[in-house]
């Protein structure tokens, strides 16, 4: 018994020795190598980048061709298998009718033995004209500069950076960020837990997150957010908004348009303009605070069991500790708050 027990000790630490010499295994010789492709486009109307663990970054190029720049950086244990890393990796160029394909092709080996040797890191600069763009990657991250074609983007954990685009783009991730700059035209994004950060959109915006957070600047257009445990918050917005979370809270800083906002244990906090529209805001048990530019406002609170507070000039047609019923001017905006727990606050502001 005793015997049994000690080949069981010996192999645990022969497996932990390997794996902590894998790990710290010391990578000697480091470098990169460049190569580089250019791919006439007569008779192409979609480029496809189909990528792995390869970085991309897409920058304005020149009409009627594509030029590539691909770098692999290695880090090796030892001289002789440097040719051996960098030849694991290969980006391939293929022609299928009016797309032109660009791929990542690896070669499978075990992981003890990659780490042994070493490995490589895959970054492409692709000199693209205006064209439209599929990107899909696992884990590499994407870069793309300003853009006038129609893009698409498919990343696993990778983070996204778009500079700026004048035309309509998608964009889908796992768990990687994305940071949007200036954009011109309708955006859908979807994320599993990454942020999403935007600093201007004119045009539609549809976008959901499991867990992740929206902050955008500025958005011209209706849009759509739904999110699970996510926050929200928008600076100015001019347009219809539809917010959904389930934790997150919703913070809407200068709104005009009409808005339907809803929470389950969040808070909300929205500023619009007492023009003629509609703004729903519904939460079980965040607080809601909303101020108005503006005096003209059919105001209908419910709570259930939170505080209602108000500091606007109204004519009071209904009031209980449970619901308050006003209307200030001509009423032309029509506000009602539903929560249950919450406390709500109204009060006006001034420009």
């Amino acid at each position: 018994m005793k015997t049994d027990r000690l080949w069981v000790l010996l192999l645990l630490f022969s497996i932990f020795a390997v794996s902590l010499s894998c790990g710290l295994a010391e990578y000697r010789y480091k470098g990169d190598k460049l190569y580089t492709q250019t791919v006439d486009l007569a008779g192409i109307d979609l480029v496809e980048m189909q990528l792995g663990s390869a970085d991309v970054k897409i920058v304005a190029g020149e009409p009627g061709e594509a030029r590539f720049e691909i770098r692999k950086a290695y880090r090796a244990s030892s001289k002789k298998y440097i040719d051996e890393l960098l030849d694991k990796t290969q980006i391939t160029f293929e022609k299928q009718g009016s797309r032109l394909i660009v791929r990542q092709e690896s070669k499978k080996t075990s992981r003890l033995h990659s780490l042994a040797r070493g490995y490589v890191r895959v970054r492409i600069v692709a000199y693209l004209p205006d064209i439209p763009l599929e990107i899909s990657t696992g884990s590499g991250d994407v870069r793309v500069n300003h853009r006038q074609a129609h893009l698409k983007v498919l990343t696993g954990s990778g983070d996204g950076v778009i500079d700026g685009a004048d035309s309509g783009f998608e964009w889908r991730s796992g768990s990687g960020d994305i940071h949007l700059g200036s954009v011109n035209g309708d955006v859908t994004v979807n994320t599993g837990s990454g942020d999403v950060t935007i600093s201007e959109i004119r045009g539609k915006f549809d976008g959901s997150s499991g867990s992740g957070d929206f902050s955008i600047e500025h958005v011209e257009g209706d849009f759509n957010i739904a999110t699970g445990s996510g926050d929200v918050a928008i600076d100015e917005s001019v347009g219809d908004a539809y917010i959904r979370t389930s934790s997150g809270d919703v913070s809407l800083g200068s709104h005009k348009g009409n808005a339907h906002v809803s929470t389950t244990s969040g808070e909300i906090d929205l500023a619009t303009y007492t023009e003629t529209n509609e703004i729903d805001l519904k939460s079980s048990s965040g607080d809601i605070a909303v101020v108005l530019y503006g005096a003209s406002v059919t105001l209908d609170i419910t709570t259930s069991s939170g505080a209602i507070t108000t500091k606007v000039p109204i004519v009071v047609k209904e009031a209980s500790r449970r619901h308050l019923l006003g209307i200030g001017g001509d009423g032309r905006l029509k506000l009602t708050i539903v929560t249950s727990s919450g406390d709500v606050s109204v009060r006006q502001g001034t420009v």
